[in-house]
């Protein structure tokens, strides 16, 4: 939600009845919430390359293409996003245009800086996006860490993005990324993004696992990519439950 509320604010055009999302704003900044603050000046930084159509918007939307599966243009006071020939403002659009749209915006912004490490900390990149596209997203992500010099840092609830991720990582260390990016490809009917297997080889992934320890007792753990593949549960777990739980049900009826 706070990026939906960015995403329109960020826009410097006034009297747009965003009355509410500007109180929100407001509020917000008010708290002087640093990840909020974050965030707005990511997003107001890419709206505004985004704008001039600079090199650094333009790489973002080729790297997001897959990710959007639409385009996404400034026009006099809004953001239009494109989509098998039809135009909306993104403010009409689904939650997964604006949620990709919004972390296309901060990249772009991330992409315009010349000095300095470059960090992306995301929050669950998965909310919003179709379980295929939380795949695409996580080819993405690690396009952006192997390719672009963006140290990504992520939280997720995703088992389909963490697997998808690692599984590509281990399969550019054994030299076997073209075959797997084309098995994804047809396996989703979607377009994947291309992959670079020598500097995705090159980026340390790091997996760290909460789990619990007694009572209201919580450690970390860092894994292999070995280990993290054998070892994490998700959703898919939960949702294979109910399926058979389900079958049982049809059965014994």
């Amino acid at each position: 939600m706070a990026a939906q509320i960015l995403l329109y604010s960020s826009m410097p055009v006034p009297d747009l009845g965003r009355a509410i999302e500007q109180d929100v704003l407001r509020e917000a900044l008010g708290e002087r919430s640093l990840p909020f603050l974050s965030l707005y000046e990511a997003i107001a930084g890419g709206y505004l390359e985004l704008h001039r159509g600079t090199e650094a918007a333009k790489k973002a939307l080729e790297v997001f293409k897959p990710l959007l599966m639409g385009r996404v243009e400034t026009v006099p006071g809004d953001l239009v996003y494109s989509w098998d020939g039809a135009s909306i403002s993104i403010k009409y659009a689904s939650a997964l245009a604006g949620e990709a749209s919004a972390l296309m915006l901060a990249v772009a912004g991330l992409l315009s800086q010349n000095s300095g490490e470059r960090w992306l900390l995301i929050e669950e990149p998965e909310a919003q996006l179709h379980p295929a596209l939380q795949a695409i997203a996580a080819a993405v992500l690690l396009k952006l860490a192997a390719e672009e010099n963006i140290k990504v840092a992520l939280t997720t609830h995703s088992d389909i993005l963490a697997t998808v991720m690692l599984d590509l990582a281990a399969a550019a260390r054994e030299r076997r990324l073209g075959k797997a990016l084309r098995e994804l490809r047809e396996l989703l009917g979607i377009d994947v993004p291309t992959l670079d297997e020598k500097r995705l080889r090159s980026i340390d992934v790091h997996v760290l696992y909460t789990e619990e320890a007694g009572a209201h007792a919580y450690r970390v753990r860092q894994l292999s990519i070995e280990e993290a593949l054998a070892e994490l549960p998700g959703l898919s777990d939960t949702l294979l439950n109910i399926a058979r739980w389900g079958l049982g049900q049809l059965i014994t009826r």
